[in-house]
C-alpha cells in the first residue's frame, strides 16, 4: 500500500487522467489539461481508438445488432506513457477511469501505477459524465491551499461511491 500523502502545498499541481469511457474526446480532455487513455473498439475486425478515431455518438449510430463488436482496455504502453508523463509534470495525479466492474482498465492502470507514489487510481464504479463532473470538482478543490492530496482522494472516492446508475443493454451479445 502506498504511503499516506498529507502534504499541503500552496501551489499544488494536480494532474488528472481519464479514459474515453468518460465520454470526452482526447481533444476535449486536452482542453481541460487532463491526460487521456483511450479504450479500443473493434467493429467487424476494424480497430477504432475511442475518443480519437470515433466518438460515442458515432459509435452508437454506426453499429448494428449483427455486427461483430469487441472492446479492449488501453494498452500497457499507452498507460505507462501517460502515467509517466503526468507523474513527472505534476505533484500529484488522480486517475479516474471506467468502472472496475465493467472492464480490466482500472485494474490494469493500478498495476502499472503501483510504483508511482504521487499517483492515485480511483477504484472506480462509474462511467460517463459522472467521471468528468467529479474530476472538475476535485480540480477546483486543488486550488485551495489548505487542501491536501489525501483530502482530494477522500473527496473523489466519496463522490464515486455516491453515484449510482443502471445500465440496460439492448442486447447481451456485446457484453
Amino acid at each position: 500500500m502506498k504511503k499516506e500523502l498529507l502534504i499541503y502545498n500552496l501551489n499544488m499541481k494536480l494532474g488528472i487522467i481519464i479514459d474515453s469511457s468518460a465520454g470526452l474526446t482526447k481533444k476535449e480532455a486536452d482542453e481541460r489539461g487532463w491526460g487521456f487513455l483511450p479504450l479500443h473498439l473493434y467493429i467487424n475486425g476494424k480497430e477504432y481508438i475511442d475518443g480519437i478515431d470515433i466518438q460515442a455518438s458515432t459509435y452508437y449510430s454506426t453499429i448494428k445488432l449483427d455486427d461483430e463488436v469487441k472492446t479492449s482496455a488501453s494498452s500497457p504502453g499507452e498507460i505507462m506513457e501517460i502515467l509517466g508523463k503526468m507523474s513527472r509534470e505534476n505533484d500529484f495525479v488522480i486517475v479516474y477511469g471506467l468502472s472496475k466492474g465493467l472492464s480490466s482498465q482500472t485494474n490494469n492502470i493500478a498495476m502499472i501505477a503501483r510504483d508511482l507514489d504521487n499517483v492515485h487510481v480511483v477504484p472506480s464504479n462509474n462511467v460517463g459524465y459522472a467521471i468528468v463532473d467529479a474530476c472538475e470538482k476535485i480540480q477546483e478543490m486543488a486550488k485551495d491551499e489548505k487542501v491536501s492530496f489525501n483530502d482530494i482522494i477522500k473527496e473523489i472516492e466519496a463522490i464515486d461511491h455516491s453515484i449510482y446508475g443502471i445500465a440496460i443493454p439492448d442486447t447481451l451479445k456485446w457484453l
